[in-house]
C-alpha cells in the first residue's frame, strides 16, 4: 500500500491581508442545534494590525452559535466593531443555513474594512 501524498503542502497559503480583514472559522463542535467555532482574524495594517503579511492572527478566540441562533464571542483581544459585527452576521447566516446541525467545517471571508 502506498502512502498518500501530503496534500497540505499542495494547498496555497492565503494572500497576505494588506487592508480590511480576513476572518477564518474552524468548526470545533456541533451539538444540540448549536456550534462552536475557532475564530481567527487577520487585520490589514490600515485597520490596526501589527504587520502586513504576518501569518499569526491579529486576534483569535471562540464563537458560539447557540441553538436560538444567538452568537457569543470569547475573544483574547479587542477587534474593531465593524469586524465583530461582520463576523456575527456571517455566523448567523451559517446558523440559518445549517441543515440538521450540519455546520461547515471551515469558512474564510475577507472584508475591505469599515463602511
Amino acid at each position: 500500500m502506498t502512502t498518500p501524498p501530503n496534500l497540505r503542502g499542495a494547498v496555497a497559503d492565503p494572500a497576505p491581508t494588506k487592508f480590511g480583514a480576513r476572518t477564518e472559522l474552524r468548526l470545533l463542535s456541533a451539538e444540540g442545534g448549536g456550534a462552536r467555532y475557532e475564530v481567527r482574524w487577520f487585520i490589514g495594517p490600515g485597520e490596526g494590525s501589527a504587520a502586513a503579511g504576518d501569518r499569526a492572527p491579529d486576534a483569535h478566540g471562540v464563537a458560539i452559535i447557540e441553538a436560538s441562533g444567538r452568537v457569543v464571542f470569547d475573544v483574547g483581544r479587542d477587534i474593531p466593531d465593524w469586524l465583530r459585527s461582520f463576523t456575527e452576521k456571517l455566523l448567523r447566516v451559517v446558523a440559518r443555513s445549517a441543515e440538521g446541525g450540519n455546520y461547515p467545517r471551515r469558512l474564510s471571508r475577507w472584508r475591505d474594512g469599515a463602511d
